[in-house]
């Protein structure tokens, strides 16, 4: 709007997308992180499609309108929220493999991936626990005072955990499993259960083998 309080029509706005977090905010028409617009004959412009980085983060939508004296700016903060994740499987090169260790040797190079709609979920929150199921098939966790009798996770303090919070998954939808150590672990069957959302989790089962005798 003129400072007459008439609308400014064919004004000149460009609008774009600043401190972006997300991976790549960008206007769906070309594919960029600006638009060129023009207001109407009632000094509107209609925002074009915006299509959400691959990550969860923020963004700024800056419109700046220009005249022969000056610029107007306003801005509208975005944010893109990670993805709805439906379903968790097992991703890595022996995925199909069962998990077999000796103790005192640790469980490594377990990697899951994580998918929306079948396609990788950025962002993505997991936790890990050791525990076991009951009788009516409820998860029961281990007590976080057996850790070290069940196999554990290290903190970077060096306490062992039996359950612990994993990494966002990364832009391709995947995520590491940490070592799990089994050191004075006793022979046995445990499950791992590496859990989403009350709907998405996935059972690991891990078996410890005993060390062979010298």
């Amino acid at each position: 709007m003129r400072s007459d309080g008439k609308p400014a029509t064919d004004q000149i706005i460009v609008l774009s997308v600043d401190e972006d977090t997300t991976g790549g905010t960008l206007f769906v028409a070309d594919g960029k992180n600006f638009a060129v617009l023009h207001t109407d004959a009632e000094g509107l412009v209609t925002v074009p499609a915006l299509k959400a980085g691959g990550k969860a983060g923020g963004f700024v939508l800056r419109a700046t309108g220009y005249d022969a004296q000056r610029e107007v700016t306003v801005k509208f903060a975005g944010t893109v929220t990670p993805a709805v994740v439906d379903l968790l499987v097992r991703s890595d090169a022996d995925a199909g493999k069962a998990v077999v260790t000796v103790t005192g040797t640790p469980v490594k190079g377990i990697e899951f991936l994580a998918t929306a709609k079948a396609k990788p979920a950025a962002g993505a929150k997991a936790t890990a626990g050791v525990g076991t199921k009951d009788a009516d098939g409820k998860w029961v966790p281990a007590d976080p005072a057996a850790a070290g009798a069940t196999p554990y996770f290290l903190d970077k303090e060096g306490r062992k955990l039996t359950e612990l919070e994993l990494p966002a998954t990364a832009a391709d939808g995947k995520i590491a499993l940490p070592d799990l150590a089994t050191t004075g672990v006793a022979a046995g069957k445990y499950t791992l259960r590496v859990r989403i959302s009350e709907k998405v989790e996935l059972f690991l089962e891990i078996t410890v083998t005993e060390a062979p005798k010298a």
